[in-house]
């Protein structure tokens, strides 16, 4: 597995994590609603919703080098400002921190 590949699997995973959770949180309103038909259910409905929030932010800003722990994320908003929106594996080619090819496995 290569360095790039390593790093799509891990942004993808927690994605996926992400919307598992919100998913499992929106199945679970839907039987609260069904079982207790009274219930508010509006504050429940929310909490997945900030929690798949909550991961999407934190996965966001963690994408660290394998070699040398440098946040992936915060030089490539340093290098290309915030309206870039490109994955960091399309991007770079290599760490701009310490220069180590995506290309090289693991």
């Amino acid at each position: 597995m290569t360095i790039r590949e390593y790093l799509r699997f891990r942004h993808l995973t927690a994605v996926g994590f992400a919307v598992a959770l919100g998913l499992a949180g929106y199945i679970v309103c839907f039987f609260l609603e069904a079982s207790r038909p009274g219930l508010n259910t509006h504050p429940i409905v929310t909490a997945p919703l900030i929690a798949v929030v909550i991961v999407g932010i934190a996965t966001r800003w963690s994408l660290p080098c394998p070699r040398c722990k440098a946040n992936l994320y915060k030089l490539r908003l340093a290098q290309f400002g915030a309206k870039d929106r490109r994955p960091v594996w399309w991007v770079f080619d290599k760490c701009p921190n310490c220069g180590v090819s995506f290309d090289d496995p693991m």
